[in-house]
């Protein structure tokens, strides 16, 4: 169920995990990935595409 704190987290390899209130989503949609920061590696890719792959709601 979404609520005021709803977000959806954006997680790509050699980019920042970037976080977004659903609220604050951009009109038109897209939303810009940074590079400055600690970037996702690889293996922390897969392991968050692993945990996701198996949710059921």
């Amino acid at each position: 169920m979404m609520n005021d704190n709803s977000y959806i987290e954006f997680v790509f390899r050699d980019y920042v995990i970037k976080k977004i209130v659903f609220n604050d989503l951009p009109e038109n949609g897209k939303v810009h990935l940074d590079k400055k920061g600690e970037l996702v590696t690889y293996d922390q890719y897969r392991d968050f595409y692993e945990s996701i792959r198996s949710c059921t709601r």
